[in-house]
């Protein structure tokens, strides 16, 4: 198996295996997915000249290849579902193995 499908298949079991159901919405077109979802990730974020600062927040971790495929560019301000939470798109973290770590902030 080429690297490539290989890691396509590590990434589809990783969803499947973790799944959270949610609704991406960009402001048009809703689409739905599926991804793995940590409601207190912990997150550091670099000081500048100063120390680093550590802090928890949602983060959801879908496929690249299932937003793209609903036509989803993933950007900071979007809103995405997650049960009866509205959340929005903090930052945009794609992590290099074909999964985009979306850090949240909880508006609803």
């Amino acid at each position: 198996m080429a690297w490539a499908a290989a890691l396509n298949h590590g990434t589809e079991v990783v969803r499947d295996t973790f799944p959270q159901a949610a609704v991406y919405d960009p402001g048009g077109v809703a689409l739905a997915f599926v991804g793995v979802f940590d409601e207190a990730y912990q997150v550091v974020e670099q000081g500048g000249d100063g120390p680093n600062l550590s802090t928890t927040r949602p983060m959801i971790e879908p496929r690249l290849a299932d937003l793209a495929a609903g036509g989803i560019t993933p950007s900071a301000g979007h809103t995405i579902q997650i049960g009866t939470a509205i959340y929005e798109v903090y930052s945009v973290q794609p992590d290099g193995s074909g999964m985009v770590r979306l850090l949240l902030t909880q508006v609803s």
